[in-house]
């Protein structure tokens, strides 16, 4: 039996929308940005907040923490056509996910809005693709922007 849990976010006037869905608190942003850019913008600005990429084949994802002994922060980012969706969430080894709402871990729910919240408008303020972004070549596999003339990710290994 498949349940509805959630419908669909429904568009709205602001710049971003907030859902919460799959224990994770989503961000709807809607930009002319290209996914090149929007990765580039991510991949710079949450390291320099002490993220790292944790990505997996199927997900960017970077983190804080390892949920062992302080929750875990994690963002995330999928695309649509003319719109981003940030993920942000907690994670530890007992409970698994858990969304930015209630009361469990206050003040890291706090900060991690903060910095998804902060991240959106950085998304948005991108202006649409420059026909330099557009020649940029970048990781299929984690989305790292390739040195000039390489034939594979310093990243990750993955043929460019």
């Amino acid at each position: 039996m498949i349940k509805k849990v959630q419908d669909p976010p429904q568009k709205c006037e602001s710049i971003f929308q907030e859902v919460t869905v799959m224990s994770r608190t989503i961000l709807t942003v809607r930009t002319n940005a290209s996914r090149d850019s929007v990765l580039q913008f991510l991949s710079v600005e949450l390291p320099r907040l002490g993220y790292t990429d944790r990505s997996t084949p199927t997900e960017r994802i970077w983190g804080k923490n390892d949920g062992a002994i302080i929750k875990g922060q994690r963002i995330s980012v999928h695309f649509q056509p003319g719109e981003v969706y940030l993920s942000a969430w907690l994670h530890d080894a007992i409970t698994g996910e858990s969304d930015l709402n209630g009361f469990v871990a206050k003040p890291l729910k706090t900060v991690l809005r903060q910095v998804l919240e902060q991240m959106a408008a950085g998304i948005a303020a991108l202006p649409a693709a420059s026909p330099a972004l557009q020649n940029a070549v970048y990781c299929s596999a984690c989305g790292k922007p390739a040195e000039p003339g390489s034939r594979f990710c310093t990243r990750c290994g993955n043929p460019l």
